[in-house]
């Protein structure tokens, strides 16, 4: 196996599992016998300090407690699992590679250089359709001409995954895949590209799916990777800082459909995504709060999990603002925590009036229907806000009829029913409630849980019919009305010990 450099600062290392940059290389008064290595490292918590030992400041970092200086046999393992791409493709996918036949002429064994790339060539590389690299400890692409004489080989290959290796040129990269023309997807994560000279020519157009999550891209080098790469229809950004939504603001990519910004701080949504040919866009683990922007007609599915999303008024702003937005994860926002997960679950289905899927789950037309009816009950008892000079509280009112703010009655509107029901707990009566057909099991029993003090989980429910049947409730996520459930019925509470 051919011998990378002595690595230098700048270069990558993954050190007992953990990935980090080399920030100084040299000596220090508390090692006279044994050379330093400072290191920042990706993971934060890892470090001591940010570069200074002993009031001395070696190096800097990012953070304040991501920098480290061990001595050289600490990293020394590490140093030595350095390979190329070459050498990592041999290991892994032909391992009979470089085990040739010593030749000889005469008695006198000869050296053959080269071997290597020969027998990849000659293996069978070239009914590769995906090539997954990732964790290899990959620092280099290897020898210019090799690559050169390998990527016509790999003639199948469609998926090619380096992700989190030790990568920091990405102009080696580009040598390799600029000569496979049936490439069709890239994964670069993980890998912390420093280097990005890219020429004219450099154009990877058969790429058309792209990962390059965690790889600290600046606004500057994310525009170089949309150029070398101007055929993406998908790609993913997560966690590289605000820059990334660089993508929308300038329309780097006319094509792109898909696109991740994920954990980049973004603390508002990315302008300008309206004029952008993107269908879905996934923005969860960013601190946005509200939807400013205008109508974006050609989102189709949103990801806005682990946001800040905190009123109903931001998920009435979803609807308006995504006209055409049929599958939603909003998932762990303070919206969905304020009340029951039930609550929040119907409500956000009768406001958001095409939606299929909400966090992953689809929603049959029977439960839009009923989730609408939902929400205009709460509105008609002033219990959820909602704009009723807005575009979703006229499709409402035009589908299911005007509301009619009548507390006293179980019909709101236009054929809007709700259920008074009986609740008794240790065999008496304790509350009347109203309730909608469309409440699951586990809902009704969030709301009973306060008038008896306990937890969901510490009571079951069952129905008592007026013939004194007793009738068990066996699927908590399923509608009551699912269960015959009906007008003036008693709901019986048992106390399970748990």
């Amino acid at each position: 196996m051919p011998h990378l450099p002595w690595p230098s600062v700048g270069d990558r290392l993954c050190v007992e599992g953990q990935f980090c940059t080399i920030r100084f290389v040299g000596e220090i008064p508390q090692w006279k016998s044994e050379k330093a290595y400072g290191l920042e490292w990706d993971n934060i918590t890892r470090g001591k300090h940010s570069g200074v030992v002993g009031g001395v400041r070696y190096f800097e970092t990012k953070f304040r407690t991501s920098g480290s200086i061990v001595k050289e046999s600490k990293v020394i393992e590490a140093i030595h699992r350095r390979c190329t791409f070459i050498d990592s493709l041999s290991n892994v996918y032909l391992s009979k590679a470089g085990k040739h036949r010593d030749v000889y002429f005469g008695s006198k064994r000869v050296e053959m250089t080269g071997l290597d790339v020969l027998d990849l060539r000659n293996g069978d590389v070239s009914s590769l359709k995906c090539i997954n690299l990732s964790y290899r400890n990959i620092a280099a692409m290897g020898d210019l001409s090799k690559l050169r004489l390998l990527a016509p080989t790999l003639k199948s290959l469609k998926q090619l995954n380096l992700s989190h290796n030790l990568l920091t040129d990405i102009s080696q990269v580009i040598s390799l895949i600029g000569g496979i023309k049936s490439l069709r997807s890239l994964d670069i994560s993980g890998n912390k590209f420093t280097e990005f000279k890219i020429g004219e020519g450099d154009r990877v157009w058969s790429v058309t799916e792209l990962s390059a999550n965690c790889c600290e891209l600046s606004a500057e080098n994310i525009e170089k990777l949309c150029y070398v790469f101007p055929a993406l229809q998908t790609l993913q950004l997560d966690g590289n800082g605000r820059s990334a939504s660089i993508v929308l603001s300038q329309n780097l990519l006319p094509d792109l459909s898909e696109l991740s910004l994920a954990n980049n701080y973004l603390e508002e949504f990315p302008q300008h995504c309206e004029k952008s040919a993107v269908t879905s866009l996934n923005l969860s683990y960013n601190p946005i709060s509200r939807i400013s922007l205008k109508r974006a007609t050609k989102i189709r599915t949103l990801a806005m999990s682990n946001c800040e999303l905190n009123t109903w008024s931001s998920i009435d702003a979803i609807c308006i603002t995504f006209p055409e937005l049929t599958n939603l994860k909003i998932n762990d926002n303070p919206i969905n925590t304020k009340g029951s997960s039930d609550d929040a679950y119907l409500q956000t289905i009768g406001r958001i009036r095409k939606l299929l899927y909400l966090d992953g789950t689809f929603i049959a037309e029977k439960e839009k229907q009923d989730a609408e009816i939902y929400l205009m009950t709460l509105v008609s008892k002033s219990q959820a806000p909602i704009n009723e000079l807005g575009e979703q509280w006229r499709y409402l009112t035009n589908k299911h009829g005007k509301i009619s703010r009548k507390p006293s009655s179980n019909i709101m509107g236009s054929g809007l029913a709700t259920l008074n029901l009986s609740i008794y707990f240790e065999g008496r009566k304790i509350r009347e409630i109203e309730v909608l057909p469309c409440y699951s099991v586990r809902y009704l029993k969030s709301i009973i849980s306060k008038l008896v003090t306990l937890s969901i989980f510490d009571f079951e429910l069952s129905r008592i019919s007026s013939d004194g049947v007793e009738h068990e409730f066996n699927f908590e996520f399923s509608p009551i009305s699912t269960f015959s459930v009906k007008n003036n019925d008693v709901i019986s509470v048992l106390r399970t010990g748990r």
